[in-house]
């Protein structure tokens, strides 16, 4: 009877904590969403793929986990997960946007000229290379980053041509 009440009290408590699941969501990932929302900011989607991506699993597997019912400390150990490769991210992309600001003009410019509807070709070619110049910066191998960037650079340029 006792492990009866016990098993009781617990799942009150449970349904209880989930009752509020609106204002429990928002106090569990105020800091991841806070996370994430600097990390679009500066654009780390494109510039830090790969911490932007390992933050994402993470939030999503905190998000599953929450619908799911599961414990409060597996959601935020996924939720720490998260606001730390949200954040890497970010200062990943801060850093990509100075190192390769050449490269990033020159995609804003073949955006603007509708490359990749026109260009297609050599617009996806430079969308690898930027993508493969971007994880190589991240990863801390600049010269094969600027490598890259330099090629994808002349791509953007003659795309942007083309759709010009």
């Amino acid at each position: 009877m006792k492990h009866y009440l016990t098993l009781v009290v617990a799942i009150s408590a449970f349904h209880c904590a989930y009752a509020q699941e609106p204002a429990l969501r928002e106090t569990l990932f105020k800091e991841a969403d806070e996370a994430l929302g600097a990390a679009q900011a500066v654009d780390a989607r494109l510039l830090s793929p790969n911490h932007f991506v390992d933050g994402a699993k993470a939030y999503l597997n905190a998000e599953n986990d929450f619908e799911r019912g599961r414990s409060l400390n597996r959601i935020t150990g996924q939720l720490t997960s998260a606001i730390e490769a949200f954040t890497k991210a970010k200062e990943a992309a801060e850093n990509a946007s100075t190192g390769l600001a050449p490269l990033i003009q020159a995609r804003e410019d073949a955006v603007t000229a509708l490359a990749e509807n026109f260009a297609v070709d050599l617009w996806n070619e430079a969308e690898e290379l930027f993508r493969e110049s971007a994880r190589n910066l991240e990863t801390g191998n600049a010269e094969s980053a600027t490598e890259r960037a330099e090629k994808a650079e002349s791509m953007y340029r003659d795309a942007e041509l083309e759709g010009i």
